[in-house]
C-alpha cells in the first residue's frame, strides 16, 4: 500500500478510525446544547443551595427577619467617615451569624466631606436567634461617642 501525501499507512488507518467516531454536525449541535443546559442547571442548583440574600437598611430598624443557614444578610447604612463616625458591630453571635465583609462606598460625586454607604455582609452559620446590634461611633473616643444604633433580630432556621 502506497502512502497518500506522504502519510504513513498506520496514521491513515488511525485517521479513518477516528473519522468514523466523529460526531455529525447535528450530533455536535445537540451535544453543545445539552452541555449548555447542564451548566445552567448546575449554576441554578448552586444558587439555590444557600445563597439567598436579605438586605436591610435603616428603614428596617427593630425588625425581625427569618433566614436560612447559608443565606447572606446585607445591611446598608449611611455613613460619613470624614466626620470620624463609622458603623461597627456592637453585638452579634459569630457562631450563628458570621461577619463576612464590611465595606464603605462613597456616594458620587466623591468630594471632601461627602458621605456614602457602609455595607455589612453576614452569613447565617447555623440555626438560632441573634439580636444584631450596630453602632455609629468614633472608635477613638469609645462608647461615649455613640450617636446612633441599628438593631435587628435575625432568626436562622
Amino acid at each position: 500500500m502506497q502512502p497518500k501525501n506522504n502519510i504513513p499507512p498506520v496514521t491513515e488507518k488511525i485517521a479513518r478510525h477516528f473519522h468514523r467516531l466523529a460526531f455529525s454536525r447535528r450530533d455536535r449541535s445537540t451535544m453543545y446544547l445539552l452541555c449548555a443546559l447542564g451548566l445552567l442547571l448546575l449554576a441554578a442548583c448552586a444558587n439555590q443551595a444557600g445563597s439567598n440574600q436579605t438586605t436591610l437598611t435603616s428603614a428596617d430598624q427593630g425588625k425581625t427577619v427569618t433566614v436560612h443557614t447559608g443565606d447572606k444578610i446585607i445591611i446598608q447604612l449611611g455613613e460619613n467617615p470624614s466626620t470620624g463616625y463609622t458603623w461597627a458591630v456592637a453585638s452579634s453571635d459569630e457562631q450563628i451569624l458570621k461577619l463576612q465583609d464590611s465595606a464603605y462606598t462613597a456616594t458620587p460625586p466623591v468630594q471632601p466631606g461627602s458621605g456614602g454607604t457602609r455595607t455589612f455582609t453576614f452569613v447565617a452559620q447555623k440555626s438560632g436567634t441573634v439580636p444584631l446590634q450596630l453602632k455609629y461611633w468614633r472608635s477613638f473616643e469609645g462608647d461615649r461617642s455613640i450617636v446612633r444604633r441599628f438593631e435587628a433580630t435575625i432568626q436562622v432556621q
